[in-house]
C-alpha cells in the first residue's frame, strides 16, 4: 500500500508539473505574439483571404500534424495524413453573406450544427485524396509545389519562434496546423493548435488519428528500444523534415515532399516483435562514474585494462 500511495503521489506530482509548464508555454506564446503584434501592428498579423481555392465551390482547409522532439536542435517530423475539412454553403464573397459562418468558417465545432450537416463524412476528406484530386487536375508540377510550401510554412513557423522556446529533452510537442490555399496555389498559415483536438466523428477520423499516435509513440520511443543519439528518418507516417537542416529527398524522385502521401501500414508481426524485445537497461551511477574515470585515464594516456 505504501508503494502505491508514493507511486500515485510521484504521478500527481508530474501531471501537477506537465500542466504547470503547459500553462506557463502558453503564457510565453502569448507574450511572444503580443510583443510581436506591438511592433509590427495587429493588421500586419491578419489577412482575409477573398480568393480561396474551391471544391464543388466550397471552401476548405487543412489540418497537418507536425511532431517537435526538440528546439536545440530543432527536430520536427511531418505525418503524412491529414484531413480537409469543408464549409456546408458554397462560398460567395458578396456583401450580404458576409455573416454566414456555414461558409466562411471550416470549424467542425460550427459545421455540425448546420442542417444539411454530412455525419458519415464530418464534411472532411483524406488529405491523401485531396492530393490525388489535384494531381489529376492540375498535375505533378503544380501540386508538389504547393503541397511543399506547406511543408516550408510549417518548418518557417518552427525556426521563427525556435531561439525563444523553453527546450526540454524530456518533453516533445505534437502541433496541428490549420492551412488553407488560394486560387492562385498559394498557402496561407491559418493557425497553429499546441493541443490539437483528437476526438474524432467519424470512423475513417478516428483511424487516422488512432495510426497518427502510434506512429507518434514510436518516435518518441519512450521505452528506449533505440539508441538515444539515433535519429530515424521516417517511422510509421512520421518524415523528418528537419533535423539541424531541412531534410531532401532523393533527387530522382518526382516529388519534394511526402507530405499527403500514403501512409504505411502497421506490421502486426513487426509490432509484436518489438513489444517482446528486451528493454535497454538505464545504467547506474556506479557505471556512469566507472565510465567517467575510464575516460578521465584515456585523457591522461593511461593504458586500459584488458580482461582475458
Amino acid at each position: 500500500m505504501a508503494d502505491r500511495r508514493r507511486a500515485g503521489s510521484a504521478t500527481d506530482a508530474w501531471r501537477h508539473r506537465y500542466r504547470r509548464n503547459a500553462h506557463e508555454h502558453r503564457q510565453h506564446l502569448a507574450t511572444i505574439l503580443e510583443d510581436t503584434a506591438t511592433r509590427l501592428g495587429a493588421e500586419s498579423l491578419a489577412t482575409i483571404i477573398a480568393n480561396p481555392y474551391l471544391m464543388a465551390g466550397k471552401k476548405f482547409d487543412m489540418r497537418i500534424y507536425a511532431l517537435v522532439t526538440s528546439f536545440a536542435p530543432l527536430t520536427c517530423y511531418l505525418y503524412r495524413a491529414g484531413f480537409a475539412r469543408f464549409t456546408n454553403v458554397r462560398y460567395s464573397n458578396a456583401t450580404a453573406d458576409m455573416n454566414n459562418a456555414f461558409m466562411h468558417l471550416t470549424n467542425v465545432a460550427i459545421q455540425k450544427t448546420a442542417g444539411n450537416y454530412d455525419k458519415d463524412s464530418g464534411q472532411k476528406w483524406d488529405l491523401r485524396q485531396l492530393k490525388l484530386f489535384m494531381l489529376s487536375k492540375h498535375g505533378s508540377e503544380a501540386t508538389d509545389r504547393v503541397f511543399n510550401e506547406m511543408q516550408m510554412i510549417i518548418l518557417r513557423s518552427l525556426l521563427a519562434v525556435q531561439p525563444v522556446m523553453i527546450n526540454d529533452k524530456h518533453c516533445f510537442e505534437l502541433y496541428g496546423y490549420d492551412i488553407m490555399i488560394d486560387d492562385e496555389f498559394k498557402p496561407w498559415l491559418i493557425e497553429v493548435n499546441a493541443s490539437p483536438s483528437l476526438s474524432a466523428n467519424t470512423p475513417d477520423d478516428y483511424e487516422l488519428k488512432l495510426q497518427m499516435l502510434n506512429s507518434m509513440l514510436d518516435v518518441i520511443d519512450m521505452d528506449r528500444r533505440r539508441d538515444a543519439d539515433s535519429v530515424e528518418h521516417q517511422l510509421g507516417g512520421f518524415d523528418l523534415i528537419y533535423h539541424n537542416g531541412a531534410m531532401v529527398l532523393d533527387p530522382s524522385s518526382a516529388y519534394s515532399t511526402f507530405l499527403g502521401a500514403d501512409c504505411p501500414r502497421p506490421d502486426p508481426r513487426a509490432a509484436a516483435k518489438a513489444r517482446s524485445r528486451p528493454r535497454k537497461p538505464k545504467p547506474s551511477a556506479a557505471d556512469a562514474a566507472k565510465a567517467v574515470l575510464a575516460a578521465a585515464k584515456l585523457k591522461r594516456g593511461a593504458k586500459p585494462k584488458t580482461t582475458f
